[in-house]
């Protein structure tokens, strides 16, 4: 059976994702941020299916009971940094026993790892019609497969969050697979990408705005 996923990153990468490196937040240029909401406290349920693509290999994962939480950055700030995941959990309903299917016919489970400086964070860039552009950055998953094959994936990737739905959502190839075990050339390999797509739900609503 060919080894391994048809990745979920994570984030995977989602972000997870997302979940890859800038040390440090960046800061916002002229005009500070405000980040409003109820409670500092959030949840995300998924708005859809997070696909995942193992774009050299073609495997894709999916996973329809992503779920999310984490912190934001309420009030008003030069820091561009709007908030952080410390939970992201990746399931499928089609598996009982926990993970996520795969296209090369075995499962997948992903372990988010949180430790590093500023790990699953979302820095905001500008803020378009009520639409934030971000990144989530430092995204970093521990990936197993039920054949025997694990693998990380690391990176940051493209986020948006929309003020009118609530929706924190992700999507790009920026994360990568590194540390690679017993995984078939078919699958994975060190150095390939992963493309992420999911969004997010999020409660109680933010409401994100640049000065």
């Amino acid at each position: 059976m060919r080894k391994f996923m048809r990745t979920a990153g994570i984030a995977t990468a989602t972000a997870t994702a997302a979940l890859g490196v800038m040390a440090a937040p960046a800061f916002a240029g002229p005009g500070d941020w405000t980040v409003s909401g109820s409670s500092s406290s959030i949840t995300g349920t998924p708005a859809y299916t997070l696909y995942a693509l193992e774009e050299q290999t073609n495997v894709v994962v999916t996973c329809d009971t992503s779920t999310a939480a984490g912190t934001a950055n309420l009030g008003t700030h030069a820091s561009n940094l709007l908030g952080t995941l410390t939970s992201v959990t990746f399931s499928d309903t089609s598996v009982p026993g926990g993970g996520c299917p795969a296209s090369a016919g075995f499962t997948v489970t992903m372990t988010p790892d949180y430790s590093g400086t500023n790990a699953f964070t979302f820095v905001g860039d500008h803020v378009t019609s009520g639409v934030v552009y971000g990144t989530l950055q430092n995204v970093k998953v521990h990936l197993a497969n039920s054949d025997g094959c694990t693998a990380d994936v690391t990176g940051n990737i493209d986020g948006t969050y929309d003020n009118s739905t609530a929706t924190l959502a992700v999507s790009g190839n920026d994360l990568t697979i590194s540390n690679t075990n017993n995984c078939d050339s078919t699958v994975a390999n060190n150095g390939d990408t992963i493309f992420l797509d999911g969004a997010y739900v999020i409660d109680p609503t933010l409401t994100i705005s640049k000065a």
